[in-house]
Parts: C-alpha cells; sequence; structure tokens
C-alpha cells in the first residue's frame, strides 16, 4: 500500500478543483504521488527509517511528512497538467516543503520519526605505496 491516496490530497486542494486539472485522468495523479514520495524518501534516506515511515497508514503517518508529501504531489500534478493557474502559491508550498525536509536531513529541524538503524560501516583504504626512488 502507498503512503499517499488521492484522499489524501484534499489537504490542500478541492477534489474537483483536482479532477478539473487533470481532466479526470488518475494517472497523472498516480504519478504526482509516486514521484512526491520518491522525492521525501531522497531526502529522508541517510538519517531516518524511511520503510517505516512510508509504510504507515491512516492516522499513524506522521503529519508533517503527509503535508509535504501532499503539497509536493500537488506541485507536481499541476505542473504536468499546465492547466493556465497560477502556480506562485504552489511553487512556494513546493519550496517549503522541500527546505523542511532537507533541515529536517540535516538534523537543523526536529522531527518525532524513527531513526536510521547504524550498521557497521567498512572503511575501503585506497591510494598506493610510497613512492620508490631510484639511484643510479
Amino acid at each position: 500500500m502507498s503512503f499517499l491516496a488521492k484522499s489524501d490530497l484534499s489537504l490542500s486542494i478541492l477534489l474537483d478543483e483536482l479532477d478539473e486539472i487533470t481532466r479526470a485522468d488518475s494517472a497523472i495523479v498516480t504519478q504526482g504521488l509516486s514521484a512526491a514520495e520518491a522525492e521525501a524518501r531522497a531526502y529522508l534516506y541517510d538519517s531516518y527509517d524511511t520503510e517505516a515511515i512510508f509504510a504507515a497508514s491512516g492516522t499513524a503517518r506522521h503529519a508533517m511528512v503527509l503535508q509535504c508529501c501532499v503539497d509536493m504531489a500537488i506541485y507536481r500534478i499541476v505542473a504536468a497538467c499546465q492547466a493556465g493557474i497560477s502556480m506562485d502559491d504552489r511553487k512556494e508550498r513546493y519550496d517549503a516543503a522541500k527546505s523542511w525536509f532537507k533541515s529536517v536531513a540535516k538534523m537543523e529541524n526536529y522531527a518525532d520519526l524513527p531513526r536510521r538503524t547504524v550498521t557497521k560501516q567498512v572503511h575501503i583504504r585506497y591510494g598506493s605505496k610510497d613512492k620508490r626512488e631510484n639511484y643510479f
């Protein structure tokens, strides 16, 4: 089951408006939802357990992650359709969501998200031996 559903978009846009923008094409909505979730995963992957975060459903989902994903998805959907509407508000919300994800990933903002378990890192040494000097 996906983290986002079409019904979640009603947090930021009326579903009637969404159907009008996409001309009721569910493929555009599905693509926008998938792209937003993938972008959010990319921001959070290094520090947080993204499998646990995005496996949650219903009210168990983190509210801020959900809202930011919805804003990112709507921006992508509206941008894909080019319905002749003002993109200023959507662009601002998209940029705000992106900056929130970046600050959470850098640990600048607190987010009550499950942390990624630390695994033993294997260090690889690379380089060469010291330069040999030949004397004749």
